[in-house]
Order: C-alpha cells, then sequence, then structure tokens
C-alpha cells in the first residue's frame, strides 16, 4: 500500500457518510415549549419557507407505539407525514427497498398505510401488503385506567437508510392516519426545515424563532422554540 492510499480512502467514506447522516433527517425543528402541538401549520409552515437560507419546510406528528405482528412486537417512532413535503427535508423515504412513496395515499379497509424500515422489517418477520397492530400509549381514560388506542396499518413500503438506529426504530404513515391514531385532529407536533448550509442552521433557526412568533396569539404563559440539529447530534458523532 502506497503511503496516504488510505488516509484518501478513509476521508472519502467518511464525507459520504456524513452527507448521509446530514441528509437522513431535517436540519431544524421547530416546536411549542409545552409539547401540546402546533396549530395552523399549513399557514405557518409556507409562510416560514419564503426565510432566507430555507430550502424546504414539512410538518410533521409523532408518537412511540408499539408495532405487533403475531407473536412479535418492537416499540418504534412512528411519525406522520405529507409524503411529497417529507422527501425534501429528509431522505429516509426516498430509500425504499421495497413498494412505493404512492403507497401512503392508499386507502384499505379497516387499515391505514404505512411505511417502516429493513431491520423492523426483519424483526416483526414482515413484507409489503402485511398487516401490522400498532399500539398508542395515547389512549382512552375510563373510570379505572387508561385504555391503548390500537389500529391496523397496511405495510406499502421498506425502506433502508444504511443507519441501524432509523431502520430499525422507525416508521412513517400519513398526516391524517397518524393524527387519527394518536386522536389529534388538524395538528403536529413539530416543523421541520432543510436549510442550504447546515453550518448557517444556528443563525437560521434564531431567524426562523423570531419569525414564527410574529402576528401568531398563543394562550399566556405558552411560547414557541427552536431545536436545531447541528452536525454532531446524531448518535454521538461529530465531524472534524
Amino acid at each position: 500500500m502506497r503511503a496516504g492510499d488510505f488516509p484518501g480512502r478513509h476521508n472519502g467514506f467518511r464525507e459520504e457518510l456524513e452527507s448521509r447522516l446530514l441528509g437522513a433527517t431535517a436540519n431544524i425543528n421547530l416546536l411549542r415549549t409545552e409539547n401540546d402541538g402546533i396549530r395552523n401549520f399549513d399557514q405557518l409552515s409556507r409562510r416560514l419557507a419564503h426565510l432566507p437560507h430555507v430550502v424546504a419546510t414539512a410538518p410533521s406528528l409523532y408518537e412511540e407505539v408499539l408495532v405487533s405482528s403475531r407473536s412479535r412486537a418492537q416499540g418504534v417512532v412512528l411519525k406522520g407525514v405529507e409524503p411529497g413535503q417529507e422527501v425534501k427535508v429528509g431522505t429516509l423515504l426516498r430509500h425504499l427497498r421495497e413498494g412505493s412513496l404512492a403507497g401512503m395515499a392508499e386507502t384499505f379497509p379497516n387499515a391505514d398505510p404505512i411505511i417502516i424500515g429493513t431491520e423492523l422489517a426483519k424483526s416483526l418477520g414482515v413484507y409489503v401488503g402485511d398487516t401490522l397492530l400498532v399500539t398508542s400509549p395515547q389512549g382512552y381514560l375510563t373510570p379505572l385506567e387508561v385504555v391503548p388506542k390500537f389500529r391496523h396499518f397496511r405495510v406499502v413500503g421498506v425502506f433502508d437508510s444504511g443507519f441501524y438506529d432509523f431502520d430499525a426504530t422507525w416508521a412513517f404513515t400519513n398526516l391524517a392516519a397518524a393524527q387519527r391514531l394518536f386522536d389529534l385532529a388538524d395538528v403536529v407536533s413539530v416543523i421541520e426545515f432543510k436549510v442550504d448550509d447546515i453550518y448557517r442552521a444556528p443563525e437560521v433557526a434564531e431567524e426562523i424563532r423570531r419569525a414564527a412568533g410574529k402576528g401568531l396569539t398563543p394562550p399566556p404563559g405558552l411560547s414557541r422554540t427552536i431545536r436545531y440539529s447541528p452536525p454532531c447530534a446524531w448518535n454521538g458523532w461529530s465531524p472534524s
């Protein structure tokens, strides 16, 4: 091996890894400090999309759920999205190994569409066309207990991001289906942003924070906040 060969290949691999990690999810997240959801999100998202350095915006609603198939079950994050907008802020749904993104718009008798990661599909032993039971801890309150809410979902796609944590613990459905499951009509938990320069994310986040407050009238005591994702925010990784 000639001197310098390995470092060159290593640097190329690292650059590719950085690019894939940074592209997998949104750069900036806008949410409410009280974690009670964002209403009128369509109007707010469209307005903030015109800010400098913002490339794309996407509303989403997510919660931890239990996904099961026959005798197998696993806890995952279920994310309700508008597919056409989601693929502009993150790349996970662009890497489908099976099925298609168009399946997210399909309707089924007594079921909603879902796209899962390859590792989750392996763990549950399911394929495109199979049905899963998704149970939400946000259930019904009875005089004796909280009864979890559940709904059936049909697998319409399997994504392969190349990163185990995403492929094993994330699942996607359309926004309306997530709102039904979580009983949160016309609410999202976050508005996501993609920016043209990840290293400007802190200053763009601050501009979004200022712009999000203009013309809005939240109840007294509630405010909005920005959580932005700098390059070191994924799994302890940081660039040099």
